[in-house]
């Protein structure tokens, strides 16, 4: 349910992008996007959200899967700048083989 509610927060910030011509990103406000406003803009969550105020642990574990899923846009946005060049097209240098260029990570 919280993946089908995100996925419907995407779209709608696409369209809203769209209608504006641009003038609201979608992508920086799904990334700016907080745990509060994800429930505003979605009836479904805020209806499992309001279904559980006499539980406190489902409560947590669906805010919980909220920033998870929040998290997961910012880190796939995060790839696609790292792997893209202005104008949109993948990159792929001689010295990285096509391969999404990481960090380095000591002990890898």
């Amino acid at each position: 349910a919280v993946v089908q509610a995100m996925l419907s927060i995407q779209n709608g910030l696409q369209n809203e992008e769209e209608s504006t011509g641009g003038k609201i990103d979608a992508t920086v406000a799904l990334n700016t996007l907080s745990v509060e406003q994800a429930l505003e803009r979605s009836p479904s969550l805020s209806k499992l959200n309001e279904s559980l105020l006499s539980d406190p642990m489902g409560m947590a574990f669906l805010t919980n899967d909220i920033r998870v899923a929040l998290m997961t846009f910012r880190v796939i946005e995060e790839e696609r700048v790292c792997t893209e060049d202005a104008s949109g097209r993948t990159t792929s240098g001689a010295g990285n083989r096509g391969e999404v260029p990481r960090p380095p990570i000591p002990g890898t």
